[in-house]
This record gives structure tokens, sequence and C-alpha cells, in this order.
């Protein structure tokens, strides 16, 4: 075999090697890329749940004061914590307000029920009702409470613009 014959057996040889070289790498991207793929998602999915054992409700009348209807008793202002999450005490307290402010002219019924910027809100005011009021939406809710009594509830974390916060 001479030198003209041995080059093109060489390339092609080279170009051979190269075309499964190229195969056999591309094989092994694509395992690596879902095994990295799956690994944070899990990470994720056990983070949130971690989250979600962590949730408690909170006071926030701690740092924002009281609530109550004009010249009334004023209370607490409790966010419930619950596996779809917990209202920020920001938008409890723009519901809580608007609530006091509406209900003698605009709810129904014996249980002064009026709905206030999607929040169902309702009083207990039977023959013994403690006058608390409950408000839910969606999964998520609150409540007034007697102001002094201890039902576990934290300090509140206020939300700004997407991010948590404690005071």
């Amino acid at each position: 075999m001479g030198v003209s014959s041995a080059r093109p057996v060489a390339v092609g040889a080279m170009l051979a090697a190269t075309a499964l070289l190229s195969a056999c790498s591309g094989q092994n991207t694509a395992v690596s890329a879902t095994t990295v793929t799956t690994s944070p998602r899990n990470q994720s999915q056990q983070q949130f749940q971690a989250d979600v054992e962590a949730l408690e409700d909170v006071n926030c009348s701690t740092h924002g004061g009281k609530v109550g209807p004009a010249g009334g008793t004023q209370v607490d202002l409790i966010a419930v914590a619950s596996t779809a999450g917990r209202v920020g005490c920001s938008e409890a307290f723009t519901v809580i307000i608007e609530y006091y402010r509406d209900a003698p002219t605009k709810s129904e019924g014996a249980d002064y029920a009026l709905t206030v910027r999607g929040w169902h809100c309702i009083a207990d005011t039977g023959a013994q009702g403690t006058g608390i009021i409950d408000c839910k939406k969606d999964s998520l809710s609150f409540h007034t409470r007697q102001s002094g009594r201890d039902d576990g509830a934290k300090n509140p974390v206020w939300t700004t613009g997407g991010s948590s916060t404690r005071p």
C-alpha cells in the first residue's frame, strides 16, 4: 500500500472516530442533563414542604396596632397559617379596615356578611357571639380576636414587593 492510498484511509478513520466520539459524548450529556434537572426540582419540593410546615399564625397587631369599629372595642388581627400559605398583614389590615367602615351599611344578614376585595367576611354575632370577624379568600384566612388572648400567633411578617420581612 502506497502513501497515496494510506492517506484516504487515515482521513476516513479520523472522520469515523470523530463521528463516533460525537455520538457517544452527546449521549452522556443527555443523561447528565436529566440528572441535573431532576435533582434541583426535588430540593425545591423539599424546601417548599419545610416552609409550609414552619408557617405559623401571626398576630399582625403586634406592630400594626389594634383594629375595630370606630368608638368600639379594639381587637387583635390574626393572619392564619394554612397549607395554602398565609395572608400578609398589610392585606389583612386593608380588608378589615374596609370591613369595619362598610359593614354597618353594606353587610347582609345577622352575621354581617360582606365581601371586601374578594375576601368573604362574617361576624360572630349570635346570642353569645364574640364579635370576632372571620375573613376567607380561596384557602387563606384571617380573623380578629379579643386583645390579651394568646392563641400562639407570632410576630407579623410584612410583605413588601413580593418579599417577606420581619419587623
